[in-house]
Formats: C-alpha cells, structure tokens, sequence
C-alpha cells in the first residue's frame, strides 16, 4: 500500500500548482481591482463575483466602446453561476442568450496574462480588450443558427493602460438542462502555461495507467478463462478512461478537434453509467452472495433502458436531468451497503481482507460521485478528490485481485501437496498390495502344477484343462500384479536389473505357452521364428516380461491370421520383434501408446478393448534400462502391427541346448489342447448363447451354466450371428460389452432388427457397470444386467428369470395360436357340413371335394407349431383358397374371388393367420350383407425390402364412426376379434403396417405391408 500512498501525495503536491488563491480579490457591480495583487506560480486567481451581465442581447466590445450599451438593466450575474440539472443559479444562466463583461484592473505593465475557461454551458465567444481571444460552437440570438460546443481552454492576452476589459457572448438553446459558467482563472502567462501542461499531463497519465492496467486484466483473464471477474475488471476500467477523457479536461475534444460536443457528450454518458453496470457484473463474480442475479435484473434494468436510450435518442433529448445520475448513486450505494453486509456476517466466499479492500473499491466509487457533484458545482475549486478517487479504486481493486490471486495460488499449492502425498500414498498402496496378492497367486500356482503333476491322483482331461486354465490365468494375473509393482519401482529408481545370457527362443516359447489359452476360440496361428541360440544380454525375469506384454497385446487385438515373434542380430545389438495381423496402430499414435496408461481403441471405433494400458509403457522403461530401445517398427490400422526392440547380444552360456530348453518347456505338465467351449445334451430345455472374447470368461459362464443348461459359445458378434441362425432353439443371449470388430452393445442393436426383447432375451455382462453404461445396454435392447467378476447366485438367478419370461412368452403365443383358431365360429362349422350334406343328395363328388377342402383348412389351422410364427406365403394362400372354396359352396355364384401375385414371392415369409382374417373379414362383413355379386381381391406386389398385400371388396363398407374406431385399434361393437388380433400382431413386428380405407355402398380396402423375409434368415429354415 506504500506506492499508492506515495502516488496520492505526489499528486495532491503536484495539485497544489493549479490551485488558486482564494484570498484575491472578488469582482464587485461588473469590476475588479487586482493593481495590488503580486501574481505568481501559487498566486492565481478566479475572476468570481459580480459580473455586468445583459440578457437577450449581444453585445461586442465595439458596441461597450462607442457608448452605444446602456446601463445594465437586470441584477449583476454572480460568477461561477454553472447548473447541471436542477434549477438555475441565477437569471444570467437560465437565459438563453446575453452577454457577460468584467474590467480587470491591474499593474499598468506590459505584461502577458493567461485565462482559462473550464466550462462554458452553450456557445460562446471571449474577448479581450476589443481582441477576440476564444471561443467554442456559435453563438447566435436564434436556435437555428445556434450550435453548441464546449470544452476547455486557455488563451493569453496583454493587459493594456493596465487593465483587461473582458466581454463574454454566450448562448444556450435547445431545452438546454444547464447554463452559465465555471471559475474563470487568471494569471501570468507562465503560470498559466504551467498549470495547463501539469492538468493535461495528469489526465494524460491517468489515461496511460487505466489502459495498462485494463490489457493486464484481460491478460490475466485470457490465461484464467474461468475466472472471469479479471474480464469485468478490465472492462470497468476501459469505462473509467471513457470517463475520464471525456469529463474533466475533455481529453478527446482537445486530441480529436473534430469530434462532434454532442457524441463525446453521449460516450461521457455511455462510460459513466456502463462503469456501475459493470461494477455490479464484478461483483456478482466475485461472490453470488454480494449480489445475485435478481439483485443484477432489478437494479441495472433501469440502467440498461437508459443505455439504449443514449445510444438511439438524439442528444440532448434523452438527458433527464439529475435523475439518471442520481439514481446510480444510489446502486453504487447498495453496493456498497451489500459489501459491508457481507463483510458483517461472514458467509461468502470472499475472505475478511478481501471483503474490506472490496468496501475500500466502493467507497472510492461513491468519493468519485460525490467529487464530481461538488466540482461541477463549483463547491470545490479543483477536481483533486475525484482523481485521488480514481487512483484510490485502481490500487484497491488491483490489491483485491492480487490478493484473490495469491489467496488461489496459496490453494492450488496446498492441494498440490495434498496431490504429493496422495500420489505417495498410492504409490504405496499399490506396493504393499501387489506384494500382498502375491501370496495367495503364488499359492494358486503352485498348488495348480502340483495337481497337473498327478502327485494328489490321476486326472481327467477336462480337470486337467480346468487346471490348466487356472494356472495360466493366475500367472497371467501374477504379471499384471508385477507391473504394478514395477511401475512404482520405476517411478522411485528402485528397480534392480541382473543381466545374464539368456536365450531368446527360450524365452519367447516360454511366454507364449503362458497365453496359450488366450487364442481359444480364436482362428490365430503363432510361429516362433527366432532361431536356435540367440542369446542376449539382459535380466531373465524382466525380458520374459517385455516378450509376454507384446505377445499379449498382440494376442489381444488379433481375431484372425497370425503372430509371429523373430530376431536378428547385426552390429553387437540383437533386434527382437513380434508382428500380427491384428487391428493396427494409426501413425499418429505410434509413440502415444507406450505413454502412461494409453490405449490406441480409445479412438478405434469398432475394436472396444480396454485395458489398463500399462505393458507397453513397463516394456520401455525395462528394455531403456536394458540398455536397448523399444519402437513400433511397422503398423497401419487393419494392417497388422510390428514392433521391435533391441538388447545387445551376446554368446550362449555354457549349459543345456536352446533345443532341449524348448522341448522340456513343452512337455512340462504335459499340457493338453483346450476342449471345446460348449455343452450340449438331449435332455436340457433351454439353450444360451455365451459372446465373448476371452477364453476364460467363456470357460467360467460354461462351468457355471453347463450343468442345468445347453451352452453355446461364439468369440466375436460374427460368429454369435451365425450360430443364432445354425441354432433356432436360442433361448437366452448373454454378452460382453467390449468385443473386437463389433462391440455388444452394436451386436444387441442387429439382433433387436429381426428378434423381439420378448423372443429373445439378453444379459449383458461387462466390467463396467456406471449408469452410463447400463443406460446404453438397456437402450441398445438389453433385458439385464450383471456385472463382472460373476457371482454364481445372482447369475443363476438371472438367467432362470430371463428364460422364465422366455417360456411366458412361448406359451402366450401358443395361446394367441389356440384364440387364433378359436375363431372358427361353430355356425361357420354347421353352416359348411349343412352345405356339404346338401350336395350328398345330389352331386356327390362335390360333396367329397368339399370334405376334403374343409379337412384341409381344418388341419392347417390346427396342426401348427405353436413356437413357428412364420410360414411361406404359399401355404397362407392355400388356407386363404380352402376358406373360400367352401364359402362358394354356400352361396355359389354371389362370391368372387380374385388372386394377383406374382409366383415368385410365394417363396417368401409372412406371420401364420395374417392375411386370411383380412379375407375372412372383406367375404363375411362386406359381401354376405349386400344384394347380389360380390367381389373380394387379394393383390401382392413385391417392394423394396417389403410385401405390399391390398384386399380389397366392393360390399357395403363401413359408415364413418366404425372406421374411425377401426382405425384408432378399438373393437365396433358385435364385431369379431380377429382383426383386431391381427392388428396387434402386426403392431410388434418390425416393418409391418396396416392402412384401412372404406365408405358406405362403395366397399372396403386393406393395405397391409410386411418385411419381405426369406427362409434362409429364419432361424431353422434353409
């Protein structure tokens, strides 16, 4: 606070040269006598008092000469007689024209003497002695002519027989809201020269300093952009410099002589009320609590009207006297009284320093009003409160935000810390736990080889597979375990490296027979092509490490073609590579995935592995300490990825053959192939699909599954389709997630396009288990949700509830099937036999083909599976032909049946009963009812992905109520069910639609549109 202190006391001293000498002489009755007064650089004086004014009249110092003015008529005008708003001081500054004359008495020397004008309301013209010496806009005696201008100046004059006879023409028309003038200032014209550099230089440097500290401000505010109080801080000062430039000295008149009085008048508007609007932005950033959004709405409303009123109303029409400014006075004040409230009761984010340098900021504000009301009023003689003012705000508000600053940086430091320690914590967490899992790991695998070993009794093939399993899961969970302490080796410079001759291929087979397991189910090939004695020079443990991470990760993103690991040796250094013909690495990311935790599917949009990203990191930093480099030597997405390493060589050691080392490394635990993921048996009822990519979750949901149910298994989304269409009897789906090529989630989606949530159901099962997630499985058509590690009887539970629906909803369509035939009404039956014994009188063969047609529609009606629901059209048609052949034979010539379909779509699907209660519905509604002929059509045509069935009659049709009531899915009365069956049907089935369309006497027409489904999709259909 030392260099604003410093700042207010330069500038009150550097004041004290513009300061007048209040104990000079006053004009009295239009003259003043300062013969006796001994000028000088403290010893100025202002020309106040009784000055000889004549209104409505403009006179010129011509005119006082030739004795052609009368004696003043009206009181003597007292000097300064300026008025802002409110009411005039005196008659002279509510006139609207008139002319002001003072004779200065003075040293009969010839001497040069400077006067200066702060402010003059209007038009005016000075002269001095006869000689015109100033003047701003034109003063006229008619509004027309009249233009307005004012501003600041100083002009210089010789007193001559030792006096200065001033006479001032001045004008104010146009509903002017002031009038009159300011201090009139006299002096030498060296003092005066003086008083004028040190008032512009001041304003000129104040200038300077807002605009440094506003680009500061938005500086800091770019580099924060979340804090934003830096932005309306900046701003607040830009509309402080407008202030500034335009009050006071008027800078910009002075700089820009050709701007217009009336726009600097408007941009000292426009600054000075967008300065509290911003005032108050700034304080709702720095604390909601100071002041929130209401408190912003309802008092800067106001301000905001008259904003826009500034800016489109022609000045000075706007101007409402004091009242705008008054009324900012009074928002600056409820700031100021927020401020202090807040500091009182302590509960808002600003702390107890920041709330006082905040309350300082205001008061500063509410002194520079209060200045500028008493120098405008000409109740104080120089305008040194209002810049100390100014200064006072800027060293405030910048120690507020400096400490703000400091008081964030002081946090983000403690939190640093806290991170520091944190990140040790984890650090040792993870050490402590790593070394804690290895004990029951180690436990695992020892008492695993000891079972492989038939030291506890001979073993099955399938124990020996599910020791197997267990023992290179376990190690596969022991590496990932060593990462994680290697990682926090790394990070503390703890690892220890004991190079030693090692033999490549030895170590390479030996890594891969620890992920052997993982290709199940995978159509991967993997050949070992480093050759026989290739040595290196590097830690045992650490380079079988590198081997299995890149062998695992090219294990993990290949479904098809091979991997290959190899070596050469050129040069003291041996380069060791191992190459897929998996997914691929774009360019841009080769380096980015042996970075700390990086992934490159995080991008890949098909792939969806997730890891924890370590391997490729730990492989770096292990083959850099190695004295070797690590690179993606070649990979392109789709195009299979090599990467290559180096360690020096070295000459095989002294011991067993590389040869003999692969051998025992084959034959150790006599390793069987794993057996065929999938259980099927004649006496279980349900039947599950298992999808997933790992080998082990497969074998674990067949064990826990494959003693009540059918399991099958697919590795990838392609082969679940196919064995979906290979297995019709499907009963349940359960999915992961995050599977290559096509994720589960996609998977979901494809089946949900031809198999209902009903027909079908889904579990998925998946690590990840946030709401996002589960959200996204349910929408992709999901039924449920477990997640992983599984447990038995929460899983068991689940799938006995999904197949429970399974069964629900099988035995619902048997019963939709059994209504379905329900509706062959037993009049329908009597009516037909009626028929038929009818022609055993008397046209016997007929008789029979009747029979025979009625026993046939009889039996495709009943003689359905209740589990197909699809049948080729052609056998939808003869049903359709059975029915009408025996309602010909009731009514004979009055029924017209017409067929319009090309042969070839016959070959086609369509749901059981779906046409033929439409047919059923246009013969017994439409025609049974009208007089004479009656025409039913059946029309199919063949469309882009879909049949098109019209059923169309020209029977009696249906009144407007009953169509209406059809079309909205509601059953007429006394009608039957089996339309509005067929509807609801319909109604699930992907792709169907129906549209109906009748009037009376005209008949009825049925559009009905279906996927054009062909037998090799459906499931048990080829």
């Amino acid at each position: 606070m030392l260099i604003p202190i410093l700042s207010f006391v330069l500038l009150a001293a550097i004041n004290d040269y513009t300061v007048p000498d209040k104990s000079a002489p006053e004009a009295r009755q239009g003259a003043v006598d300062l013969s006796q007064w001994k000028f000088g650089t403290k010893r100025t004086v202002l020309l106040n008092g009784e000055w000889s004014f004549y209104p409505l009249k403009l006179y010129s110092p011509e005119d006082f000469r030739t004795g052609r003015v009368p004696p003043p008529s009206a009181p003597y005008a007292t000097i300064p007689n300026a008025w802002y708003g409110g009411s005039p001081v005196d008659e002279a500054s509510r006139t609207a024209y008139g002319t002001y004359r003072l004779t200065v008495k003075v040293k009969d020397e010839e001497l040069g003497y400077g006067i200066r004008l702060p402010n003059v309301n209007g038009a005016h013209r000075l002269y001095v002695n006869g000689h015109l010496v100033g003047g701003e806009g034109r003063v006229s005696d008619n509004e027309r002519d009249y233009v307005k201008e004012n501003k600041p100046y100083m002009t210089f004059a010789r007193a001559e027989g030792g006096r200065l006879d001033i006479v001032l023409q001045s004008a104010n028309f146009a509903n002017p809201i002031g009038g009159g003038f300011e201090d009139v200032q006299l002096g030498l014209q060296s003092d005066m020269l003086l008083i004028d550099r040190i008032q512009f230089s001041a304003e000129f440097c104040g200038l300077f300093i807002l605009l440094l500290f506003a680009g500061y401000h938005m500086t800091i505010y770019v580099l924060r952009l979340k804090d934003r109080a830096y932005l309306y801080s900046s701003l607040y000062f830009l509309t402080m410099l407008v202030l500034m430039v335009t009050g006071g000295e008027k800078l910009t008149l002075q700089l820009l002589p050709g701007l217009p009085y009336w726009a600097s008048s408007k941009l000292y508007d426009l600054g000075g009320f967008s300065n509290i609007v911003l005032l108050g932005i700034f304080l709702h950033q720095l604390d909601a609590k100071l002041l929130n959004r209401k408190h912003l709405l309802v008092l800067l409303a106001p301000i905001y009207v008259y904003l826009a009123a500034v800016v489109v109303v022609p000045y000075p029409d706007y101007r409402l006297g004091n009242l705008p400014w008054d009324y900012a006075s009074l928002v600056a004040a409820f700031y100021l009284y927020r401020a202090i409230r807040l500091f009182a009761k302590r509960d808002g984010r600003l702390g107890r320093q920041e709330t006082v340098l905040l309350i300082g900021v205001l008061v500063s504000v509410a002194l520079i009003l209060l200045f500028g009301v008493l120098y405008s009023l000409s109740l104080v003689q120089t305008d040194i409160g209002r810049q100390i003012s100014f200064l006072a705000v800027l060293a405030f508000m910048n120690a507020l935000l400096a400490l703000r600053l400091a008081n964030a940086m002081n946090r983000t430091e403690q939190l640093t810390d806290q991170l520091i320690l944190r990140d040790k914590l984890k650090d040792e967490f993870l050490a402590n736990t790593s070394h804690e899992l290895k004990t029951p790991l180690h436990g695992i695998q020892n008492i695993a080889a000891f079972l492989l070993d038939e030291k506890a009794g001979q073993l099955t093939d399938r124990q020996r597979s599910e020791l197997s399993l267990i023992q290179d899961t376990s190690t596969k969970l022991s590496a990932l375990v060593n990462d994680l302490v290697d990682v926090v080796q790394l990070k503390h410079g703890d690892l220890r490296l004991q190079a030693a001759a090692l033999d490549l291929r030895v170590a390479a087979q030996t890594a891969f027979q620890v992920l052997e397991f993982e290709l199940a189910g995978k159509d991967v090939r993997w050949e070992n092509r480093i050759a026989p004695g290739a040595c290196v020079l590097a830690d045992e443990n650490r380079l079988r490490q590198v081997l299995y991470n890149l062998i695992h990760n090219a294990i993990k993103h290949t479904k098809r073609g091979w991997i290959t690991v190899g070596a050469e040796t050129e040069g003291g250094l041996t380069t060791v590579w191992v190459e897929d013909t998996g997914i691929g690495i774009p360019p841009e990311s080769h380096e980015e995935v042996f970075g700390y935790f990086e992934q490159v599917e995080r991008e890949a949009a098909q792939d969806g592995y997730t890891g924890m990203g370590l391997g490729l990191y730990i492989s770096r930093k292990l083959v850099e300490r190695m004295d070797g480099r690590i690179w993606v030597d070649r990979s392109e997405p789709g195009q299979g990825t090599r990467i290559a390493f180096t360690l020096p060589a070295t000459a095989p050691a002294d011991g067993p053959t590389a040869e003999a080392w692969v051998a025992a490394a084959a034959e150790s635990g006599n390793r069987v192939q794993p057996a065929r993921l999938e259980i099927v048996g004649e006496d279980r009822a349900h039947t599950v699909l298992v999808v997933d990519d790992e080998a082990a979750n497969v074998r674990i949901l067949l064990n826990l599954l494959g003693d009540e149910y059918n399991v099958l298994s697919a590795f990838s989304a392609t082969e679940a389709l196919r064995k979906l269409e290979e297995n019709p009897r499907i009963d349940l789906l359960i999915l992961d997630v995050m599977m290559p090529e096509m994720s589960g989630i996609d998977l979901c989606r494809t089946v949900r396009e031809n198999r209902s949530v009903l027909d079908l159901p889904v579990l998925f099962a998946t690590v990840k288990d946030s709401l996002h997630d589960i959200e996204l499985c349910f929408r992709a058509g999901g039924n449920d949700f477990i997640a992983k590690p599984f447990d038995p009887k929460t899983l068991a539970a689940r799938v006995r509830t999904l197949l429970a629906m399974k069964s629900s909803m099988d035995q619902a369509i048997a019963s939709e099937m059994a209504f379905l035939q329900a509706q062959i009404k037993p009049h329908f039956l009597y009516n037909a036999i009626s028929s038929i014994v009818s022609f055993c009188y008397t046209d016997g063969e007929k008789a029979a083909y009747l029979l025979s047609v009625l026993s046939r529609y009889l039996r495709m009606v009943f003689d359905r599976d209740g589990r197909a629901q699809q049948v080729p059209l052609k056998q939808e048609l003869e049903l359709i032909r059975a029915y009408v052949e025996i309602e010909k034979a009731r009514f004979g010539d009055r029924l017209v049946y017409r067929l319009q379909i090309d042969p070839d779509l016959e070959t086609y699907y369509v749901p059981f009963l779906t046409i033929q209660p439409f047919v059923e519905n246009a013969i017994r509604h439409g025609l049974f009812e009208k007089d004479g002929v009656g025409t039913v059509t059946l029309s199919v045509w063949d469309g882009d992905g879909y049949l098109r069935f019209e059923i169309a009659d020209d029977g009696v049709g249906m009144p407007d109520d009953v169509l209406y009531r059809v079309r909205s899915g509601d059953r007429p009365e006394r009608a039957g069910i089996g339309m509005t069956n067929v509807r609801k049907r319909l109604a699930t089935l992907p792709g169907a639609s129906i549209a109906i369309d009748s009037a009376l006497e005209q008949g009825t027409k049925i559009t009905v549109y279906l996927p054009k489904i062909e037998g090799s999709s459906l499931p048990g259909v080829g």
